[in-house]
């Protein structure tokens, strides 16, 4: 989650430029350093940022305190001065799931396909993409010749998450529908789409990459 831009701009809500900047890459330098760590700094971390995790019939949801995200990032941290019993507010981040026993084990699966069933919830973290790579390419289209990289430094993000949230314009139809009525498939997540490398110009074959056949 360090390493999602999407994830962390959520998680600033309404700040300013510089804030949500500092915080994209003050995470991605903790998550850089996550496993030298030692595991009681990886615990204090986690209690003073995490508030619970609920585990729901088809999903994860993690209550996260956005709150301290910004102090609990940063490259100077003092371990020993994080609170022992945290407070504040928390925002939920859902993952879809479920829980199956096999044998002695108990596993996180993967739902089945694609409209089997009622529709989920919408994932905020998809719709807000998609509501991104709309914005972007309002963007572009206004641009007055500026540069993509340009373009990402007044929105206050990477030239390389600019880039890659302005190619969702060109996703399917039916595929940007499906992630605002919450019918994509539940290994589709903002992450999968966000970390892909180029995806093909054909529909037909988008739906197959990523499961909506």
């Amino acid at each position: 989650m360090l390493h999602n831009e999407t994830a962390m701009l959520e998680a600033a809500g309404s700040t300013t430029v510089a804030f949500r900047k500092s915080l994209i890459e003050n995470a991605s330098d903790l998550a850089r350093r996550w496993p030298a760590l030692q595991a009681s700094d990886k615990r204090a971390i986690l209690n003073a940022l995490i508030a619970r995790i609920d585990v729901r019939a088809e999903r994860l949801d993690i209550a996260m305190r956005t709150a301290v995200l910004s102090g609990v990032v940063k490259p100077d941290l003092d371990i020993q001065r994080l609170p022992e019993t945290p407070e504040g507010p928390a925002q939920v981040l859902s993952v879809p799931a479920h829980l199956r026993r096999t044998g002695l084990e108990t596993k996180l699966l993967i739902q089945g396909a694609l409209g089997a069933g009622p529709p989920r919830p919408s994932d905020r973290s998809l719709k807000r993409l998609v509501a991104q790579a709309r914005q972007f390419n309002g963007l572009v289209m206004n641009s007055n010749a500026r540069s993509m990289r340009e373009l990402a430094v007044e929105v206050g993000v990477s030239g390389s998450y600019f880039t890659r949230v302005f190619r969702l314009n060109f996703l399917a139809p039916d595929i940007t529908k499906a992630i605002l009525q919450g019918r994509q498939p539940p290994e589709f997540s903002a992450f999968l789409l966000m970390s892909t490398g180029q995806f093909a110009g054909c529909w037909s074959e988008q739906r197959r990459r990523f499961g909506f056949d």
